[in-house]
């Protein structure tokens, strides 16, 4: 009997310690697919959407080096007008065309250039390390880019062919200082969301936080936000855990705050998305600021990871399967 129950609880650690995958978002590192600058072909500050971000590296499928590909061709693409250095689509046509404008070779084309990218590899990561860095020093609105998840993020299986049981993102994130900006409602806008979206452009939920730092969420991708409460800080990395379920369709939403080490939960288990989602394929990214202070007005995301979690009915087969096993072995011995 005893021999069995550690079978049991083996079989149950096993299964729920599904195997979390550090690439392609992961760190943001080298090994994960980003780069700062690289050799004397990039300029500093490498945008996400000029080159393979997050396709190549140790963890990231092992190619080689970085290397420049058409605008908007990777897994990381622009969707705003500004953005990518740019203040608008125009703008960034007449100066780049459909290429990566690296090196900026001309004093006309650096002039073009204002602060409003996605950068990973640089510097000022949790634990130390690199991050991603967000910056929109524009007046022009939101920048918004999307990724698309690959199967380095997921560890192994395509994101698109999960489409059942609990999928869990966790990352950490730090904000820019807040501001006091407030609409005519009195209350503070929107500064960063982030669009939880199917392969079908079907956004479930999204999570951010407002221009004062009030961490929100909603379900969907239109209508109020619900505040937590919560205020996140500028000097630290606090974290994030969203539990998606595709079986059930409803999501849960963690939050860990680093200063207190604390972790609360913002949304409950079995709160319902906006929308349906067959899968999880893509992230959407959005940024309003027109910030410059904190370091440089940038906000950072590290630590990325993603985790498939069997549903119930999976981890009852698998530890009726480990028990027949076992009497099996008695059988024969």
């Amino acid at each position: 009997m005893k021999r069995t129950l550690v079978l049991c609880l083996a079989l149950l650690a096993l299964l729920g310690a599904a195997s979390p995958s550090y690439a392609l978002l992961g760190g943001f590192e080298n090994a994960d697919g980003y780069v700062f600058a690289y050799s004397s072909y990039f300029s500093n500050w490498v945008d996400v959407a000029y080159y393979n971000a997050g396709q190549w590296g140790a963890n990231a499928g092992g190619a080689p080096l970085p290397v420049e590909v058409n605008f908007n061709t990777g897994l990381w693409k622009l969707t705003s007008s500004p953005g990518s250095f740019f203040d608008s689509t125009a703008t960034r046509l007449t100066w780049a065309g459909s290429t990566a404008p690296y090196p900026p070779t001309t004093a006309a084309l650096q002039a073009a250039t204002i602060p409003a990218y996605f950068i990973g590899n640089h510097f000022g990561g949790r634990l130390g390390t690199t991050a991603l860095a967000l910056r929109n020093a524009t007046v022009y609105g939101p920048i918004t880019y999307d990724y698309r998840l690959d199967t380095y993020d997921f560890g192994g299986p395509a994101p698109a062919s999960v489409t059942s049981g609990t999928v869990r993102t966790g990352f950490y994130f730090q904000p820019n200082p807040g501001d006091t900006i407030v609409n005519p409602n009195g209350q503070s806008p929107e500064k960063f969301i982030m669009s939880f979206t199917d392969g079908t452009g079907s956004v479930g939920l999204q999570w951010g936080y407002a221009r004062d730092n009030s961490v929100q969420w909603r379900p969907g991708n239109s209508g109020p936000w619900t505040n937590s409460g919560i205020i996140s800080d500028d000097t630290n990395y606090d974290g994030v855990t969203v539990d998606l379920n595709l079986t059930t369709q409803t999501f849960k939403i963690d939050y860990f705050d680093i200063s207190t080490a604390t972790t609360t939960t913002i949304a409950p288990a079995g709160t319902a998305l906006g929308n349906s989602m067959s899968d999880l394929t893509h992230l959407g990214w959005s940024l309003t600021d027109n910030l410059y202070s904190g370091v440089g007005g940038k906000n950072f995301f590290d630590d990325f990871s993603f985790r498939v979690v069997p549903e119930p009915a999976t981890l009852s087969l698998v530890v009726i399967g480990g028990l027949a096993a076992l009497r099996k072995r008695r059988i024969h011995r």
